[in-house]
Order: C-alpha cells, then sequence, then structure tokens
C-alpha cells in the first residue's frame, strides 16, 4: 500500500496520498499517519 510511501514522503505527500487512496474524510487523517510509525 502507499502507506510506506507516506512516512517516507513529507507530511504534504502524505495528506495527498490518503487524500487521493480514499477520496474524501479520510484525508483528515493524515495528521494522526505521521504520529504513527
Amino acid at each position: 500500500m502507499k502507506d510506506a510511501e507516506h512516512h517516507k514522503t513529507n507530511t504534504r505527500k502524505t495528506m495527498y496520498g490518503i487524500s487521493d487512496m480514499t477520496g474524501k474524510g479520510i484525508w483528515v487523517i493524515f495528521p494522526y499517519m505521521n504520529h504513527y510509525p
């Protein structure tokens, strides 16, 4: 999945990745993903 890529990229990329993966709503969880390893 893109999860691994998200953590490797910057927060901006994470937000875009999550937003593109789900499409809506989940993008809000992007900050939480950053906290998780």
